[in-house]
């Protein structure tokens, strides 16, 4: 289904100070405004998604339709978008071999069918495709791990698949990292302390427990860690 404008162009929000009418099916009464405008639907990429395609949907008033897309990085066309009926769609791939927390300023210059052209800045960011909860706990007692205790994690791509995703655990900052015999599902969760080998690290009060979730998507991994220490009952 065709997207009619219900709100204002990103490119003319300042524009959109000027306008007199607060009927939204009415007609813009900026001079300026010119007739659509392009979303990028798909803001974040994770570092597994080195070859997938990015939506842009379309927003354009009634008997006016997108007939190109550029998607420009630094004032030059990065590539032309493949568009549809509503939308449009580009590869990542276009990123080149992208890294965890690079950013993209991207601009989406469209054509429209009444001679105008739309211009709509975005940001596309490259996130963790596997990433620790900031609100799992850095103490712990023994009892409280062996009366269920648990960590959490979160997995995101914009598409790609994450094959696996493993949970490893260390005593200490100078152990070795070994695998805690969890079962870790690929679409996040949380994993009982008690449900992992970690006995075998024989904690005592003081020591640190490390722990790293790994994922991995093909040839490609990525892990997130973060750390427990041990204390009194």
């Amino acid at each position: 289904m065709k997207n009619y404008l219900r709100y204002i162009s990103l490119s003319m929000v300042f524009a959109s100070l000027l306008l007199t009418s607060c009927d939204e099916d009415a007609p813009f009464e900026d001079p300026t405004y010119i007739g659509g405008y392009s979303y990028l639907a798909d803001q974040n990429i994770s570092v597994f998604d080195t070859n997938e395609d990015l939506t842009i949907d379309f927003f354009t008033d009634e008997g006016i339709t997108i007939n190109s897309v550029e998607v420009m990085l630094d004032g030059s066309s990065l590539t032309s978008a493949t568009v549809s009926e509503d939308m449009a769609t580009f590869n990542s791939s276009v990123f080149g071999d992208f890294q965890l927390d690079d950013e993209f300023d991207i601009m989406i210059e469209s054509q429209l069918s009444n001679g105008n052209t739309a211009k709509d800045p975005f940001t596309v960011a490259v996130v963790k495709a596997i990433e620790v909860d900031d609100e799992n706990p850095v103490e712990l007692s023994l009892d409280s791990i062996n009366n269920g205790a648990a960590i959490a994690y979160s997995t995101y791509t914009l598409s790609a698949p994450i094959d696996s995703a493993e949970l490893f655990l260390k005593k200490n900052s100078d152990g070795t990292y070994s695998n805690s015999a969890a079962e870790v599902s690929t679409e996040g969760g949380e994993i009982k302390l008690m449900n992992t080998n970690y006995a075998d690290l024989n904690l005592a009060v003081d020591d640190t427990l490390y722990y790293e979730f790994r994922a991995t998507s093909g040839s490609m991994s990525q892990a997130d860690d973060s750390y427990v220490v041990i204390i009194e009952d």
